[in-house]
């Protein structure tokens, strides 16, 4: 079997969700095979574009990863939302969840997959990995472009800017913490 290389590549404006179970690695693998399967359950229906666009959806291992494409920018917050209530409400193991926007790459694959790169998906990654707990954080990247313009979307959600939060790299995260309000 080859390798599957790239047919097309995209630079697109994307809004991303990235989700990682906390502590997952702990468990035997019969038991992460059940936790990844339950975390795609309760992910449940991914919204498309107005367009037909369908969102990239990538696995990775303990989490995943959804990206939306322009003009769907609201729906990575609330897909992470719904997410996340319904995750926490039915299963024992926690997630952290990270919001961002701005370009990447969206590439189609010899194999007909779709695959993504850029630094909206890995800062996605690293506000997402900057949560100490269980819990939503987007960037401050996102709140500026998406969020603050559109506030009357998010009813019922509570934006708590966060100071001094890092990397793991010690880099600065300029991020907001997502409630429930």
């Amino acid at each position: 079997m080859r390798v599957p290389d790239i047919t097309r590549h995209e630079l697109r404006e994307t809004y991303v969700v990235a989700v990682d179970t906390v502590d997952f690695s702990s468990n035997e693998d019969a038991v992460q095979l059940t936790v990844l399967r339950d975390l795609l359950r309760a992910a449940g229906d991914v919204p498309v574009t107005p367009q037909g666009v369908p969102p990239a959806i990538l696995l990775t291992g303990d989490g995943l990863i959804v990206a939306f494409g322009d003009p769907d920018a609201t729906s990575a917050l609330h897909f992470a939302e719904r997410l996340f209530a319904v995750w926490s409400k039915t299963k024992r193991l926690e997630v952290r969840v990270g919001v961002n926007s701005g370009p990447s790459y969206w590439l189609k694959l010899t194999d007909g997959t779709t695959q993504l790169i850029g630094h909206a998906i890995n800062w996605a990654v690293r506000v997402m990995g900057g949560l100490p707990g269980p819990g939503i954080s987007i960037s401050g990247e996102y709140y500026d472009r998406v969020v603050r313009p559109r506030l009357m979307d998010f009813r019922g959600l509570a934006f708590e800017e966060v100071d001094g939060r890092v990397t793991k790299k010690g880099e600065p995260i300029r991020c907001y913490d997502v409630n429930a309000s």
